[in-house]
């Protein structure tokens, strides 16, 4: 899980400064679970 979630913030930070992401986006692990399940 850590694994994942420091992936998910690496991407994150890519499509952020790809401008693909708004900057104000934030992963939340709780939101995540929610979707995935």
């Amino acid at each position: 899980l850590i694994l994942v979630e420091s992936r998910i913030h690496r991407l994150a930070r890519y499509y952020k400064t790809t401008r693909q992401l708004p900057t104000v986006w934030k992963y939340e692990s709780a939101t995540a679970s929610a979707l995935v399940s």
